[in-house]
């Protein structure tokens, strides 16, 4: 348990706990299964530490407290534990006029039949379909310290809610069918292995299908919907591939003859002419190459060669290839408690957000935060979500992202020119942006796209929360 661990290194002086008061835990069950096939269940009521704090009802009080403290979160609870997904919509924003429309999907229910208030059900990751019509999020329910996940998509205004089971298993990584017909995710497996599966939207007859396994496991869809390339494996593990998957009333596999290297997420181009990766080569090196399924017998085209992992995102019109390499891996450490030796470093995450301008062939910081442990966790694996969600604002002058401030986790929307402070736009956890188009008002303003942001709030605040509109091109 966490607290325990802090609470020690705390009273022995051999840290400084800088953060956030823990909430504490009251009471902890563990579960063994005895040889006859009985259950025993062993409750601890109490955690003391070395000094005799009673950690798991007290929690920890660090020794350098944050601006933002457990005692001032909304209704005394933890932010994390009471969410709700939100849509936030604004009118004509850029000119600053217009009103905010909240529309909340997610309902605050009371505890399953036989369970307690200590149940919990939160939400996470939110993610718009391509189409704007749709969201998907995660819904995770945890009592007696047994947890349950499953997938959850609804409209827009919050009807048509429908719960895709993954057999009990936690989901992650949502990623849309570019047509919106599709909603493909991991979950996890035995010996930290993942599953990805798929399921068709809105709910149908055709079950929710299995399309591979791996660990590590990243895919990108193909722009015409019609499958997945998905990389297995890493540099680490053995049995590393790139496929391709066919998917339809069967799933058809496609193995693409090429030695992975190091990468993570396969980026098809935005027309479909191809998908890039990243292979091994002589010398150590990494070529960046593109590919396609239909062309596995000719040799791949190499874009660029780099030293060490490489990630990579198309640009939306698909005339440009960004990526990024690294010469070794970075474990981010994100949490509400951190641990700081005496003679060291803080550990906190702290990111700067910097925008390069091609056409000037320069870059500007935007803003340095502290990210919400949600938008840290996205960071970490962007290459996958920049695929599924969309920080950039449709008109690309606008980037949400959610950070830790004085007043809370909120969701920030910064000007990509740098010209601008940071807004707060709402309190929130993660963001993400959706562009569709009003037809009420497409004849009025043809070129004006209606653009909301998705939110994963805590709390009972309230939302208002303007988006930025602009000229569709």
């Amino acid at each position: 348990m966490p607290e325990v661990l802090a609470a020690a290194l705390q009273a022995r002086r051999r840290a400084t706990v800088v953060g956030l008061k823990t909430p504490g835990n009251v009471e902890s069950f563990v579960d063994f299964v005895l040889p006859d096939g009985s259950r025993l269940t062993i409750m601890t009521s109490a955690y003391l530490s070395p000094a005799g704090l009673e950690v798991g009802i007290d929690g920890v009080r660090p020794d350098v407290p944050a601006s933002l403290d457990w005692d001032q979160v909304s209704e005394r609870t933890d932010p994390v534990r009471n969410t709700a997904v939100s849509v936030l919509r604004r009118g004509k924003v850029c000119s600053g006029g217009g009103g905010v429309r909240q529309q909340q999907i997610t309902r605050r229910r009371p505890p399953p039949p036989g369970q307690s208030q200590n149940a919990t059900r939160i939400y996470q990751t939110p993610i718009w379909s391509p189409d704007g019509s749709r969201v998907a999020f995660v819904g995770i329910d945890s009592f007696q310290g047994r947890t349950s996940g499953r997938v959850l998509t609804a409209r827009a205004d919050g009807t048509d809610a429908q719960a895709i089971s993954t057999g009990g298993r936690l989901p992650a990584n949502l990623y849309w069918s570019p047509d919106s017909r599709k909603i493909s995710f991991l979950t996890a497996g035995a010996g930290g292995g993942g599953f990805l599966l798929l399921s068709w939207q809105p709910a149908s007859a055709t079950p929710v299908q299995t399309l591979d396994a791996g660990r590590p496991l990243f895919w990108g869809w193909a722009p015409d919907s019609t499958g997945v390339t998905v990389h297995a494996g890493s540099v680490r593990t053995s049995g590393r591939r790139v496929s391709f998957l066919e998917v339809g009333a069967t799933v058809i596999e496609s193995g693409l003859p090429l030695q992975p290297g190091e990468f993570q997420t396969p980026a098809w181009s935005p027309d479909g002419s191809g998908v890039v990766l990243a292979t091994i080569a002589d010398g150590g090196l990494t070529d960046v190459v593109i590919t396609h399924p239909e062309r596995r017998d000719h040799p791949p085209d190499v874009i660029a060669s780099a030293r060490g992992a490489v990630t990579f995102l198309w640009s939306p019109d698909g005339a440009s290839l960004g990526y990024i390499t690294r010469r070794q891996e970075v474990e981010s450490i994100v949490s509400r408690l951190h641990l700081r030796d005496n003679e060291g470093s803080d550990q906190a995450l702290v990111l700067t957000l910097r925008i390069y301008d091609r056409e000037r062939r320069a870059s500007v910081d935007i803003e340095t935060f502290v990210p919400t442990p949600q938008f840290a966790a996205v960071i970490r694996v962007f290459d996958q979500y920049g695929q599924a969600a969309r920080i950039w604002s449709p008109d690309s002058r606008n980037i949400v992202y959610s950070a830790l401030t004085d007043a809370g986790p909120y969701i920030m929307v910064a000007r990509a020119a740098g010209n601008l402070v940071p807004r707060k736009m709402a309190p929130g956890l993660i963001g993400f942006w959706s562009c569709r188009e009003d037809s009420s008002r497409l004849e009025r303003a043809r070129r004006r796209s209606r653009h909301a942001t998705v939110v994963l709030r805590w709390g009972a605040t309230r939302l208002s929360s303007p988006a930025p509109c602009a000229a569709r091109r």
